[in-house]
């Protein structure tokens, strides 16, 4: 990550080697091989389209505007987008909600 450069304690080798080792979509990738479902190219293919979705992602955060201070809150809390109801939090946790008991 950028908070921690490679060289500050990690080197380049041992970040790479601990990626083939245990990046999890690395291992998958290994076990969707053997099992004959894809192929070296085609990881690399998915590789090469996941980078540039992910490129184009940014861009597109990079160039837009910043949403108005007033949205900051939208869509965390239940209790915003449900006002005036009353539910203990246990029910939210297990999916019942009052008209259901």
């Amino acid at each position: 990550s950028m908070s921690d450069p490679d060289q500050t304690y990690r080197t380049k080798e041992d970040i790479q080697a601990y990626r083939e080792q245990f990046d999890p979509i690395v291992l998958f990738g290994h076990v969707l091989e053997k099992e004959g479902i894809l192929s070296e190219s085609m990881m690399e293919a998915i590789d090469v389209k996941a980078k540039e979705e992910a490129e184009e992602s940014a861009k597109f955060a990079e160039e837009s505007p910043y949403p108005p201070v007033e949205d900051i809150l939208k869509d965390i809390y239940w209790e915003e987008d449900n006002r005036g109801t009353k539910i203990a939090h246990g029910v939210l946790n297990f999916g019942r909600l009052p008209e259901q008991e």
